[in-house]
């Protein structure tokens, strides 16, 4: 953690708090603290503190990359940036043309080529991904098939990655979208994307071994230790999602085996 960290003026948090709250992260550098915690030590300075004024503050924290919540009610201070990452003009393109024919429904989409951000090794070949409700993808299908020039695919098996998608150009794959997915809204103007958070990537990264078969075994530890090392996840996330995916357990054991030293430390 950085000797001087400031605040900077983009939230309205009076100055007082501000100066308490560096000093307070100077302290504590890379430990954790509970909810509980964080208040007493804020309403030690701020005697009127109430938990409306809280919670505003600990969303303030949250949305300026300040404070990190590592599960539910444990937070640690950061300095690390969101996940931004590349919304090409395909993509773009895909998401507007389902968004226009499918207003009410619920879908996101990416790009594996993300993945490169944190694999060691780069795939040659990358395919889109758009993860939608589970009784609109036949007509969601048919419509990209009839009206656009998509390659698009229904929840391919390996055999099918291996003989045809790996040869396509830009393939698109439709997939279920799993209630209660943590996603993120993107702006890029005038379009809203939704795409999958990291803490998504990590469980279907784990879970879909044959739609991501590139990205398994050592490699999928290594994106995981990228993940965690330029980026803050929710671990809570993680485990509430692996658990609608039953695979809680699973991935928990993975996660301890092989990052031992920070799931040690949410213990």
């Amino acid at each position: 953690m950085p000797k001087n960290r400031k605040f900077g003026n983009c939230w309205n948090m009076d100055r007082e708090l501000k100066n308490i709250l560096s000093e307070y992260i100077i302290h504590l550098k890379s430990k954790t603290i509970s909810k509980d915690e964080l208040y007493d030590f804020i309403s030690s300075k701020k005697p009127d503190l109430n938990d409306n004024t809280f919670r505003w503050y600990i969303s303030q924290l949250k949305n300026n990359h300040i404070l990190s919540e590592v599960k539910n009610g444990l937070y640690k201070w950061t300095n690390k940036p969101p996940f931004r990452p590349l919304i090409n003009e395909f993509l773009v393109g895909l998401n507007d043309d389902i968004n226009k024919a499918f207003t009410e429904t619920k879908f996101c989409c990416w790009s594996t080529d993300w993945l490169n951000e944190f694999s060691r090794h780069q795939t040659a070949t990358n395919y889109y991904l758009v993860e939608i409700e589970k009784d609109m993808i036949d007509s969601v299908f048919n419509y990209l098939m009839d009206n656009t020039e998509f390659h698009v695919f229904i929840n391919p098996d390996e055999q099918t990655l291996n003989r045809y998608i790996q040869s396509e150009t830009d393939p698109v794959i439709l997939k279920s979208l799993i209630s209660r997915s943590p996603l993120t809204k993107h702006k890029i103007s005038p379009f809203v994307i939704n795409i999958p958070s990291l803490e998504k990537l990590i469980v279907d990264l784990f879970c879909d071994t044959e739609l991501f078969n590139y990205w398994q075994g050592e490699e999928k530890i290594n994106i995981y230790r990228n993940i965690l090392k330029q980026y803050d996840v929710n671990f809570s996330t993680i485990t509430s999602y692996a658990k609608r995916r039953n695979r809680e357990k699973e991935i928990k054991d993975f996660l301890k085996v092989n990052f031992s030293h920070i799931m040690k430390e949410l213990s």
